[in-house]
C-alpha cells in the first residue's frame, strides 16, 4: 500500500503546502499531529469541486440550495461527533 505524503494530500485538496501543520487552540498556535492532519484532509471537501458544482445552479436558486447544503453539512458534522 502506498501512502501519500501530507503535502500531496493537501495539494489534492487544493490547499497550500503545510496548510494543516499548525492550528490555533485557545488563541495559541500549536502543531497538529500527522494523524490528525491525514484525518482532516481525508474528511475534507475540496473547495474547488464544491464551487464547480454550485456554479451550475441558477442564481435565483443559489440561496435556497446553499441554505439546504449547510443544513446537510451540519447534520453530517453532528453525526460524526456522536460516532467518533
Amino acid at each position: 500500500m502506498l501512502l501519500q505524503l501530507l503535502i500531496e494530500c493537501e495539494r489534492l485538496q487544493t490547499l497550500p503546502d503545510n496548510y494543516t501543520a499548525i492550528g490555533i487552540f485557545d488563541g495559541k498556535e500549536k502543531p497538529i499531529s500527522n494523524t490528525q492532519r491525514y484525518k482532516m484532509l481525508g474528511n475534507g471537501w475540496t473547495v474547488d469541486v464544491i464551487a464547480h458544482i454550485l456554479s451550475f445552479i441558477p442564481e435565483k436558486y443559489l440561496h435556497t440550495v446553499l441554505k439546504k447544503f449547510i443544513i446537510i453539512i451540519v447534520k453530517i458534522f453532528n453525526n460524526s461527533l456522536i460516532t467518533n
